[in-house]
């Protein structure tokens, strides 16, 4: 005679069977979450690596900009004459300060030497 009731060895298998399967998901979930967490925090350090890779060179073009326009009065003759010996304070306010500060914006600029 058959059990009716549902509770023989073929419905034990299948709610085993039911068990093993949401234990298999809940595994792979689990494994899921934690390599997108790892994968989301080498992705942030790799970013960081490349923000910081573009800032120094940002800063560096800007600098060698900066040395760029202040370097094209030193090769003048003029400006030779002018801070070779004494200080010629005219040249320096007329082109210096006047010439450097209203067309590259630059608001100081220090002479090292003749």
């Amino acid at each position: 005679m058959k059990n009716r009731s549902g509770t023989g060895p073929a419905s034990n298998i299948a709610l085993g069977v039911y068990a093993l399967c949401a234990a298999v998901i809940m595994v792979f979930a689990a494994a899921n979450l934690k390599l997108l967490s790892f994968a989301g925090g080498v992705a942030d350090d790799v970013r960081l690596e490349v923000e910081h890779h573009l800032m120094q060179a940002e800063i560096d073009r800007q600098i060698e900009i900066l040395v760029r326009d202040q370097e094209q009065i030193s090769h003048w003759d003029k400006t030779v004459i002018s801070l070779g010996g004494t200080v010629d304070e005219d040249f320096v306010n007329d082109e210096i300060a006047d010439w450097m500060w209203e067309d590259f914006a630059i608001e100081s600029s220090v002479v090292v030497r003749p």
